[in-house]
């Protein structure tokens, strides 16, 4: 998506600037820096969005809901498109924090910082979809060696449905406190509470025809699929709140010399509570995110 990719090279543009900031500076103790910039991408199960009948119907005035009798059956109220329920999106956030002396810790075994957090979160999704099949025998094949007869059947799946998935674009404050600060190997821990709001929110309807020949062999003989969706010009909006505790693993490969040495990768475990809002429907979760985390000290 145009999004996240303009974001990813902000981000990583941001990135480089700031190593080839560190790499002219001069020497100086990792324990009198102060400013510390960090990109944190990795994956999460989406959050379902639940919506009403009103909002889908609202959103998609031409969509025809299948009657019982005309032998359809529905799927998932909240899937994806085919009746999976289940869908891995991806996060990219940036933050900026600066050290603090803290009264109550030792600066040295201890580093308290305090910033800013921003970025791209895991999304929301939501589908409706009725499928269809029909099944009949088209011909019979006879062996001329052993007389057995092969029925040939001829099955066609027709789908129709709606779908609606959104980013969402996260801002907010957080805390962090870093254990031996000055040695190869680090764990952070944090607290961080934000803002969400959708971007790129997207309503659309969508069909689909699938048809296969099959031998009672059990051979597919031919198969063609088609695939049709129209998006439609509006989409419902969200809103949210995030609390997130944040637990992280960092390695630091250059720990003396001029270049590189405030840079640091971790693996990043980020547990989410989320409250959110999207037209009709407010929902609370909670999820678990994971990702690595590239972190620079300046």
């Amino acid at each position: 998506m145009s999004y996240s990719i303009h974001l990813k090279l902000i981000a990583t543009a941001f990135t480089l600037v700031a190593i080839c900031f560190n790499g002219q500076a001069q020497e100086t103790k990792p324990e009198n820096r102060s400013v510390e910039i960090a990109l944190t991408t990795g994956f999460g199960d989406s959050y379902w969005a639940s919506l009403s009948d009103a909002t889908w119907n609202k959103y998609t005035p031409d969509f025809v809901i299948p009657t019982d009798s005309s032998g359809y059956l529905q799927g998932f109220s909240t899937g994806y498109p085919y009746g999976n329920p289940y869908t891995v999106s991806s996060y990219l956030l940036g933050s900026v924090h600066v050290s603090y002396k803290n009264a109550f810790l030792d600066a040295k075994k201890i580093r308290s910082s305090v910033g800013l957090v921003f970025g791209s979160g895991i999304g929301y999704r939501s589908d409706q979809s009725w499928t269809k099949s029909e099944s009949f025998t088209i011909d019979t094949l006879t062996s001329s060696q052993t007389g057995e007869q092969y029925i040939v059947d001829s099955t066609h799946n027709h789908g129709i449905g709606r779908s609606y998935e959104a980013n969402d674009f996260m801002i907010g404050v957080s805390h962090f406190f870093q254990t031996n600060p000055l040695r190869r190997f680090s764990l952070h821990l944090g607290i961080t509470a934000s803002y969400g709001f959708s971007v790129n929110a997207r309503m659309s309807t969508y069909q689909y025809d699938w048809s296969a020949v099959t031998p009672s062999l059990g051979v597919n003989d031919n198969y063609e699929s088609t695939y049709y969706r129209t998006e439609m010009t509006d989409a419902p909006k969200s809103n949210s709140l995030t609390l997130q505790l944040p637990v992280e693993l960092s390695f630091r490969p250059w720990k003396n010399g001029k270049m590189l040495q405030g840079l640091s990768l971790a693996l990043a475990y980020r547990p989410t509570l989320k409250h959110f809002v999207i037209a009709d429907q407010k929902a609370t979760n909670i999820a678990n995110w994971y990702g690595v985390t590239m972190r620079l000290v300046i």
